[in-house]
């Protein structure tokens, strides 16, 4: 009896957590907004989130300029209405989280990576934002390691120009 209350008890957590990734919103693209539109920074407006491959259940936020005919790029609010989740896979979630690091940087990278990602994260009309976060800055895409824009996030503390290669946006989602 009690291995069979075992068994129960674990399939009942493994449904619990599963439900929780299942897609019960409407799908989108995240898209780019320029915010203080300059001529050297507007290749930067317009841009659509994907995920860009760097190893096993691992990638980084990057942009193109039109969302990836494959899919990757989709994503959804999960069933909590708080994480960002990438239709990635059919076995398990991709969620987007920010990085952090100890060196005191102005701003981190933003991954999308296997597993529920990070929650706290709201539409409004300044596109994703992350209310009640002090230290979130808002959104950077800059020109960086893959030879295509990336996505980063600012410290709201940190308010030093930022190098010509990058660029202050909002993140707004396009519905399919």
């Amino acid at each position: 009896m009690k291995f069979f209350s075992t068994i129960l008890a674990t399939l009942l957590c493994l449904t619990t957590s599963v439900s929780a990734i299942k897609n019960t919103t409407r799908q989108f693209h995240l898209r780019t907004k320029l915010l203080g539109p300059t001529y050297e920074r507007a290749k930067f407006n317009n841009l659509f989130v994907y995920s860009y491959h760097t190893g096993a259940g691992l990638s980084d936020a990057c942009f193109d300029v039109a969302p990836i005919p494959n899919g990757n790029g989709i994503a959804f609010l999960n069933k909590t209405g708080s994480n960002i989740i990438f239709n990635l896979s059919q076995d398990f979630p991709w969620g987007l989280s920010r990085t952090y690091d100890a060196r005191y940087n102005q701003w981190e990278s933003v991954t999308i990576n296997a597993g529920p990602g990070e929650s706290g994260y709201r539409f409004n009309g300044s596109g994703l934002v992350r209310p009640g976060d002090s230290s979130f800055g808002g959104w950077l895409v800059c020109d960086w390691a893959h030879a295509t824009p990336q996505l980063f996030w600012r410290y709201a503390y940190y308010t030093k120009n930022l190098p010509r290669s990058c660029a202050n946006v909002e993140l707004h989602p396009v519905y399919l």
